[in-house]
């Protein structure tokens, strides 16, 4: 059913004195805004300058259409903040302030230095501190002292300086290692000593592998490379390196790109073929779907030579 969007609109007009339902399961009773049984809006007025509280977290597709359609009709400033199933701070507006503020710092306080190692998380907690300081200078409260220097302190350690990416580099560093010596530990207890081999008695039709051995063989990959493609020299046409996506690219290009990595000069962007180089990691190289394990790529650059 198309979206009624003119509830939307009504709601910033209504003058926070009635309820309205809508036949695409949204309704306000005044300055609240509900998807079902779930405010995702909210209307905050105490200080002559009115901003939009809107949720921060999508709940459903269809919610997530509400609160879209909210915020496109605001004709206020928007400030995400963190609702909650079944929220309805229709009859306690008055704690409203204090249990947002507890939320936001349960959100932040969870992060920790080994999680800004990703950029993702550096961004979604500057956004979220952002939040939070814009939800403070509109509502007028402030932080406990300890608690501002807490955040304040997580906050710096997502800063692009020289000291973090040195940081950073190295908690990547560490967990990397920790993945390759677990993925040693299981090619050892499964016996094996050639990732090709393995990848070979998983995956080629070349190999005419009985199905017992390549179920074995596949899941000693599943449990040593997770969400990981495997790459091998193809046995039946010595120009091509295989995939064990079904993916085939000549020997020549990839003994260049992998001359390249060995020498530290592969950079994100560069090609294999059609397929671009999207990340670079201690323990991984992914190019377009294909994330291949470093020691898988270290066993394929001796086989090429």
């Amino acid at each position: 059913m198309k979206l009624d969007l003119q509830i939307f609109h009504e709601f910033f007009y209504s003058g926070g004195n009635r309820e309205q339902r809508g036949r695409a399961n949204v309704h306000y009773t005044g300055r609240h805004f509900f998807s079902y049984n779930t405010e995702i809006g909210y209307l905050y007025n105490e200080n002559g300058n009115p901003v939009l509280f809107a949720a921060d977290y999508r709940f459903s597709a269809t919610t997530a259409a509400h609160i879209s359609a909210l915020v496109n009709a605001a004709p206020v400033d928007v400030i995400y903040v963190p609702f909650d199933w079944n929220d309805n701070f229709s009859y306690k507006e008055a704690s409203f302030p204090a249990e947002m503020i507890e939320r936001f710092q349960a959100q932040l306080t969870q992060y920790t230095v080994n999680d800004f190692s990703r950029v993702q998380n550096r961004r979604d907690f500057q956004t979220r501190y952002n939040n939070l300081t814009r939800f403070l200078e509109a509502t007028g409260q402030q932080l406990p002292d300890m608690g501002r220097a807490r955040l304040d302190t997580l906050y710096g350690l997502t800063e692009d300086t020289d000291e973090n990416r040195r940081a950073r580099r190295q908690i990547i560093r560490e967990r990397s290692a920790k993945k390759q010596a677990e993925r040693a530990r299981i090619l050892a207890a499964a016996g094996v000593d050639s990732i090709i081999a393995l990848a070979l008695t998983a995956y080629d039709a070349t190999t005419r592998t009985d199905v017992k051995t390549r179920t074995a063989a596949r899941d000693t990959i599943t449990r040593a490379f997770p969400c990981c493609s495997l790459v091998w020299p193809d046995p039946a046409d010595a120009t091509s390196v295989k995939t064990s996506q079904g993916i085939s690219v000549p020997r020549t290009t990839a003994r260049r790109l992998l001359a390249l990595w060995n020498a530290g000069r592969a950079r994100v962007g560069m090609h294999c073929g059609p397929y671009a180089i999207r990340d670079i990691r201690p323990d991984f190289v992914q190019i377009g779907c294909h994330k291949i394990p470093v020691e898988n790529l270290q066993e394929l650059a001796a086989a090429l030579n």
